[in-house]
């Protein structure tokens, strides 16, 4: 929602203050359109939720972000990676030697669109949407090798009952208990499913998180 130019002038603030940028990144003129077409096409079940919150939109929004931060040289921290693109930009970005880090949660490691699919299956919904099943397994692919650098939560707990209230792509609620579960799930599906070893959990859940935002060692 925030137009390019606004956009370059955050980042130069950001290089003023010695800040780092927080961006939950996808085109919100593609996810708009989506929403439009899909009313008109009488497709609004949840089921599609993928089709608005999309990874073409994630793949636009962070080569943009990061084109711009190439002008300003701001750091930029990606929120709520969900696609294998959003992995990709942030991989190439790094090897270039920028500033660049990203987040996943869980709920991305864990679910795929198809869950969606379920009775209740707009229970699994958060902002964006959950992508493929190529894309959670490359998310994981992406902690245990690099690219991603935390499992972390979006801390907006939603009660059940109003997580299946919605039914259509436009009044499904986001949120999820993520504070309550991250640690335990990240544990079970990482280190003793995936072979991923204790010093990588600790960096995935919080030393990297520390070192990025400025308060390693403390």
């Amino acid at each position: 929602m925030v137009g390019t130019g606004h956009l370059h002038d955050l980042m130069e603030e950001i290089q003023r203050m010695n800040a780092m940028l927080l961006v939950h990144s996808e085109d919100d003129d593609m996810v708009q359109h989506m929403y439009q077409k899909l009313a008109r096409e009488e497709r609004t079940e949840w089921t599609n939720m993928h089709l608005v919150h999309s990874a073409e939109s994630e793949d636009v929004s962070f080569r943009r972000v990061l084109r711009v931060a190439e002008w300003t040289g701001a750091p930029v921290y990606f929120v709520h990676v969900s696609a294998t693109q959003g992995l990709q930009a942030i991989l190439e970005a790094r090897s270039n030697g920028r500033p660049v880090f990203g987040e996943t949660l869980h709920n991305y490691c864990c679910f795929s669109s198809d869950d969606y699919k379920e009775e209740n299956g707009m229970k699994y919904h958060t902002y964006p949407s959950l992508k493929s099943e190529e894309d959670r397994l490359a998310l994981w692919d992406g902690l245990l090798k690099g690219g991603i650098n935390s499992m972390a939560t979006d801390g907006s707990c939603t009660e059940f009952a109003m997580k299946v209230q919605g039914r259509t792509i436009h009044d499904v609620s986001g949120g999820h208990h993520g504070i309550e579960t991250r640690m335990g799930i990240t544990y079970s599906e990482g280190v003793a499913k995936r072979g991923m070893s204790l010093e990588q959990f600790v960096d995935i859940t919080s030393t990297n998180a520390a070192r990025i935002m400025g308060y390693y060692p403390r």
